[in-house]
């Protein structure tokens, strides 16, 4: 046995590398594939290949594919491609050639047709899509294109294998200038070199590498297409006919032949679980027995051997290879096992070889009678090809031919021969140059027919519209057809190529998605053809789906990418319509098995992974540069914004296309919201930060843009809608989220804006120039805008909040009103600076008091506040429907009549108090005290009343200041005094207390004059009485008129202090802060105009005061009249003063506040003209009061009449009406005066037994009674006067 020893391959190319990396060979020879020889000079190194000749792809990812083909368990094929002849005849095919389809003959009329059938796929749903291109203008075309020649159709579709269609492939020919032109084309285009993938071996590029030079693609098609349509066409046709005669001649002569014989590799070899082998080769031919080196240690072990031999006998020759392991490192051991063998048939191989070149094929490894059979199974590669030797005579007798197309033709025949060149990666590099030549021929006629020369000429030019379909031109598609005939490329293999061809096109935006389709169905109906498609052909068909498949999905999937705003019209729609397709063709499905069970299924899930990738990029677009909080709220927004854009983008632009497979809106913005709910809790601790306050606009937007998005949801995307809603077991009922995460940062936000109220407040009088504008057709200034544009800015916001919780809304609307009640006390408090609390002393302002415009405006101010007030307080009923917050104060406190707490009493004014001194004033301040009771005190008589530390309490009233002239009272708890006000029937006190009051249902006051004398007791100016009831304890300010005895009232506030809870409190509260900041300036309006109008008319009097028995000053008599021109000229500066005044409080006030205004003034004026009349019925009369004579009685009566006139101006402007001037008894009282004035007492102590309800008949007899000379009448009028005022007071 002829043995041999040489150096096999490894497994991987990496490591034959590393075995003969220090080999010196040629550089253009594969390094990796060579090997060292034993010594045997049979054997020489095979080139591995790495797959058989039909095992192509033209993938990008070419190591994926390839690997993918390598693991497909192929049937027992081969591929027979012919380099001398385009076909072999009937009589030479063997089982392993490649033949067309017996069912791929078609004729002109033929389904491809114009009125061919369609696809199911593309009726009725694709009938009626209609594309822009964005290519050609051939887009246009329907979906189903005609050929635009119906040879070219024919060619295409199938290949007859009769003798007839192959002498007419022969004779065709294509048109001068369309090769010229191509040729031209490739020769200037970018030139692309092979590629490893393009052989049918391994070292095959370096062979083309070192024989062809390296030649271009394009060159190499540049050079067939001008070879195979020229007149050296037909020599080239007469040597493949002798190339054919001669090897016939072989086999006919019974010539030996010389072939090599190659044993390349081996696959699923039999072994124990979990081991691996080392295996070699046997080869017995002829009673000759060769072996293979041995391959360590892999079940697919890789020899790349061959041998050449020498067939004598063709039709009796066979040779048979058996398998075996070894443990050893050399072949042929004692240890070996069987692992199979194979017989071949030499001699039906090698009379295919004569046609077709080479035989490749994959062997099952049988058993053998004579050997074990446990192990036996697996595969065998073998490669046959003919060695052809030239006789000496013949090469020196041939003459070397001129080197022309004919020889350059051969030479890369013969390259492509050596070199095992894939003819069908080939004729792809043809279809890929005639589609993009032709593309690019389109594009010139494009813009040559922008001009109206050609317009004509292009809707007459049919190879314009080529591109519109699959099909080529006339001269294109002969072409295709010659050199398919001639490389022998099935109809299958050629149209999967056409396919392959168009879908890169399409790839590179070369031609239309439409065209795309109308490739895919010609191919799905071709499928419906029994065995239209080889079995060999299914790796390569199943590999180009799978690349379609992804790219459609991926186009689909990130259609914003690929089709924005959904353009071309209709080109999502096809990519969806070819996702589906390719989805559900069967043979895809069967080598695909993790596909889901339906289409819906599978493109519903890749939407969903796309749009939470999609997610993942609108969340990094938002991602802020600088990591801080507000940045962080800002990035939310933002993220906000980009999801409604996206989801709009859906509504408008995609979801009619994608309608049939999902709703791509719903899907998404369910996707969309997942996650952005997932990241969201992350934003609480951004709110729940201490500087959260700093950047409140931010969260606001925030927050704002959260029910924004909520509503689109609702509004776009109802089932999803309460997408906020937290439905945990946790929660109580459907907590929101934003609602959670925002209360608190809302009600500290409102706490704040609380806190910044008296600076705002004080910021924005100061900043106030009280020039008016108008609102409610009232005059004011900018502060109270100012004021109320927040007051509003804050109700609205709490309106827009659309909060869930009524619970927690209350509270917002609570802690407003609070801020409101505060805002709009410190406002009164700013106000009555400089009007109310600098009031002067009555007796030393000598100034003449005129209103300011100022006033004026503050005044109208506090007046359009009450209404502003008023609205608000009226909205704000409007949001509560229910009142779920109540006073912290129980019902028994609010129905008891015991009133016990922490009060706020302030002292505020005092009106007609008792004169006291002799100068017809006082010095008043006021004490207050908790009546004392028996159970009360102690033996000693003392307060009992205890702390809070439950220590007795003593009196804090000094003793030394005050003279209490009551036991009671004395004994009674101080709970508040004033200070003293000198020289005034009218003080204004205007002091605040914080007292606390024990249960009791009533306070004692007294007004005391402060003497000068510090030995003198105080005197008593008046007493009186506060009744409590259940309504002080409401926490509201009441404003209560304490009537004093003998005379006089006291005005004083009291409020309850406590955290009232109840909504309707505070806004009432600061509606009485207004109503009591009303009332104080218009009581300082008049109460400083009183002064002047008291000194006009008292000496207006004076004037007519007896100086010398009964003349006046003025040399007048007492007892003349004076007529009412007199009067008018004495009273004219108190006219003048009134009118000035009352002018500008008409012009600055409303109408409304005006007429109150000058009522009240009107009011004093009465008071005035009594109080000069007759004196006040307790305390002091003044020194120099006398009664009045005649002539001073006609001046009051005619000032008295002047001054009606007038205040009631006709009744016409502001002018009061009658009603009013005549409203209440002082003018009743002044009226009965003026007639009963000079009567004797007799006559008044009867009218006073008539009428015992009219006061100012008593003060009448007091004054009578001192004025009185003779002691006895001033006795009896004395104490009638006590016993009319007893029996009054009883």
């Amino acid at each position: 046995m002829a043995g041999f020893l040489g150096r096999n391959s490894k497994i991987r190319d990496d490591k034959n590398d590393a075995e003969i990396a220090s080999k010196p060979t040629s550089p253009n020879i594969n390094q990796s594939r060579a090997f060292s020889l034993s010594n045997s000079p049979l054997l020489k190194p095979v080139e591995l290949l790495t797959d058989s000749i039909h095992h192509f792809s033209l993938s990008r990812n070419k190591k994926k594919r390839r690997n993918s083909l390598k693991s497909t368990n192929t049937e027992s094929i081969s591929e027979v491609v012919s380099y001398k002849s385009k076909t072999p005849s009937i009589g030479q095919v063997s089982e392993y050639d490649t033949l067309p389809s017996v069912n791929s003959t078609y004729n002109d009329n033929g389904r491809y047709s114009k009125i061919g059938a369609q696809s199911p796929y593309l009726s009725p749903y694709m009938n009626n899509i209609k594309m822009d291109s964005p290519v050609s203008p051939a887009s246009l075309s329907p979906v189903i294109p005609s050929s635009p020649v119906n040879n070219a159709m024919a060619s295409f579709i199938g290949v007859n294998s009769n003798n007839k269609d192959e002498a007419d492939d022969n004779e065709k020919t294509i048109s001068y200038n369309y090769r010229q032109s191509i040729s031209n084309y490739l020769e200037n285009c970018k030139q692309t070199l092979f590629e490893k993938t393009d052989f049918n071996s391994s070292d095959g590029i370096y062979k083309w590498e070192e024989d062809a030079e390296n030649r271009s693609i394009e060159y190499v098609l540049s050079l067939f297409l001008n070879y195979r349509f020229s007149l050296e066409w037909e020599n080239e046709k007469r040597k493949i006919q002798k190339a054919k005669e001669n090897k016939q001649s072989l086999i006919n002569d019974g010539t030996s032949i010389k072939v090599n014989f190659k044993i390349m590799e081996a696959k699923d070899l039999v072994c124990k679980e979990k081991s691996l082998r080392s295996t070699f080769c046997e080869l017995i031919y002829d009673n000759d027995t060769y072996q293979t080196q041995v391959v360590q240690n892999t079940n697919t072990p890789l020899f790349n051997q061959h041998i050449a031999l020498e067939i004598k006998d063709i039709s009796k020759n066979s040779s048979k290879s058996f398998w075996k392991s070894s443990s050893t490192h050399q072949p042929g051991g004692n240890d070996s096992t069987f692992l199979g063998t194979v017989n071949v048939n030499l001699g039906l191989i090698i009379s295919n070889i004569v046609s077709v070149g080479y035989f490749s094929k994959w062997y099952d490894l049988v058993p053998s009678n004579d050997k074990k059979k446990k192990w036996v199974g697996g595969k065998i590669k073998i490669e046959i090809d003919m060695i052809e030797e030239e006789k000496l005579e013949d090469k020196e007798i041939e003459v070397p031919e001129i080197q022309g197309l004919a020889y350059e033709y051969d030479q890369i025949q013969l390259n492509i021969l050596k070199s095992k060149m894939s003819l069908k990666r080939l004729y792809f590099y043809l279809l890929r140059a005639c589609y993009t030549y032709e593309k690019d021929y389109l594009e010139k006629m494009v813009l040559k027919s922008s001009s109206t020369k050609y317009q004509d000429e292009k809707e007459q030019d049919e190879d314009t519209h080529a591109l519109s379909s699959v099909f080529l031109s006339q001269d294109g598609e002969t072409v295709l057809n010659v050199f398919q005939r001639l490389w022998v490329i099935g109809d299958a293999e050629s149209t999967l190529l056409r396919l392959e061809v168009i879908y890169n096109l399409y790839r590179d935006n070369k031609v239309t998605i439409s065209n795309l389709l109308t490739m895919y169905d010609i191919i799905y109906n071709s499928l419906k053809e029994p065995q239209w498609l080889p079995t060999y052909e299914r790796p390569h068909f199943i590999d180009l789906l799978d690349d379609m498949h992804n790219y459609q999905k991926t186009q689909v999937c990130y259609y914003r990418d690929f089709f924005h705003n959904n353009e071309p019209r209709g080109a999502l729609q096809i990519a969806i319509l070819l996702w589906r397709m390719i989805s559900k063709n069967k043979i895809y499905r069967e080598s695909k098995r993790n596909l889901p069970d339906t289409f819906r299924q599978e493109i519903r899930s890749e939407l969903k992974t796309c749009a939470a990738k999609r997610y993942d990029l609108l969340k990094s677009k938002s991602t802020p540069f600088q990591e801080s909080a507000e940045c962080e709220l800002t990035s939310v927004i933002n993220l906000i914004n980009l999801i409604v854009n996206d989801l709009e983008d859906n509504e408008k632009y995609y979801k009619k296309a994608f309608s049939r497979e999902a709703n791509i809106t719903k899907l998404t913005a369910k996707v969309y919201i997942e996650k952005f709910l997932t990241e969201f809790i992350n934003i609480k601790k951004y709110l729940q930060a201490p500087e959260a306050l700093q950047y409140s606009d931010v969260a606001f937007n925030l927050f704002n843009e959260l029910l924004y998005l909520e509503d689109y949801y609702k509004k776009t995307v109802p089932s999803l809608k309460n997408i906020f809603i937290n439905r945990s077991s946790e929660t109580i009922g459907n907590e929101s989220i934003i609602e959670a995460y925002f209360y608190p940062f809302i009600q500290k936000w409102l706490h704040d804006l609380d806190k910044q109220t008296s600076e705002w407040v004080e910021k924005s009088i100061a900043e106030d120039d009280y020039q008016n504008n108008t609102i409610y057709n009232i005059q004011h200034s900018s502060s109270i805008v100012k004021l109320f544009d927040m007051i509003y800015n804050e109700l609205n916001f709490i309106k827009d909040l659309r909060w869930n919780n009524l619970y927690q809304y209350q509270s917002f609307l609570l802690t407003f009103s609070k801020t409101i009640n505060k805002t709009i006390d410190q406002y009164c408090e700013l106000i009555k600076e400089g009007e109310i609390k600098s009031s002067p002393k009555e007796k030393s302002d000598n100034q003449v008091y005129i209103v300011s415009n100022d006033t004026c405006t503050k005044l109208c101010n506090i007046e359009v506040a009450q209404l502003k007030l008023a609205d608000i307080y009226r909205e704000i009923n409007e949001l509560i429907k229910e009142n779920y917050i109540t006073d912290e104060e129980s019902m028994d406190d609010i129905n008891n009549s015991v009133v016990s707490g922490i009060f706020l009493l302030q002292i505020f004014s005092g009106e007609n108090l008792t004169p006291c001194n002799n100068d017809g004033f006082s010095n008043p301040y006021v004490v207050i005290r908790i009546p004392g009771s028996p159970d009360n005190m102690d033996n000693k008589g003392r307060n009992n009343e205890k702390d809070d530390y439950g220590k007795e309490k003593l009196s804090t009233e000094n003793n030394d200041n005050v003279a209490i002239g009551s036991v009671d009272f004395n004994r009674g708890r101080l709970v508040a005094k004033s200070s003293v006000v000198h020289d005034t029937l009218n003080p204004i006190w205007d002091e605040t207390f914080q007292v606390s009051i024990c249960p009791t249902t009533s306070l004692d006051i007294k007004v005391y004059n402060k003497n000068s004398n510090f030995l003198i007791e105080n005197e008593v100016c008046g007493t009186g009485t506060i009744k409590l009831s259940s309504i002080y304890n409401n926490h509201q300010t009441h404003d209560i008129w304490v009537e004093l005895e003998p005379q006089g009232r006291v005005l004083v506030r009291l409020t309850k202090m406590g955290n009232s809870e109840n909504l309707e409190f505070h806004l009432k509260q600061a509606t009485h802060h207004l109503k009591r900041c009303r009332d104080d300036f218009v009581r300082a309006i008049v109460n400083r105009m009183v002064p002047y109008m008291r000194i006009v008319l008292y000496k207006m009097i004076k004037d007519q005061e007896a100086v010398q028995s009964m003349v006046t000053a003025t040399g007048q008599n007492v007892l003349d009249p004076i007529s009412m021109l007199e009067c008018e000229t004495s009273l004219a500066p108190l006219t003048r003063y009134l009118n000035k005044n009352l002018q500008t409080l008409c012009l600055g006030l409303s109408p409304k506040m005006a007429k109150i205004v000058i009522t009240k003034i009107w009011c004093e004026v009465l008071i005035i003209i009594e109080n000069i009349m007759i004196p006040q019925l307790f305390g002091p009369i003044e020194k120099d009061r006398k009664m009045l004579n005649p002539r001073q009685l006609a001046v009051i009566d005619n000032a008295f009449k002047i001054l009606y006139s007038f205040f009631h101006a006709d009744g016409q402007g502001m002018g009061l009406s009658t009603d009013l001037l005549e409203h209440g008894s002082k003018y009743k009282s002044i009226i009965h005066l003026l007639t009963i004035y000079s009567e004797p007492p007799i006559n008044i102590q009867k009218e006073f037994e008539t009428f015992p309800d009219r006061e100012y008949l008593l003060k009448i007899i007091r004054l009578h009674a001192h004025l009185s000379t003779n002691p006895t009448i001033k006795l009896k009028l004395t104490q009638w006067l006590d016993k009319s005022i007893r029996s009054q007071r009883i």
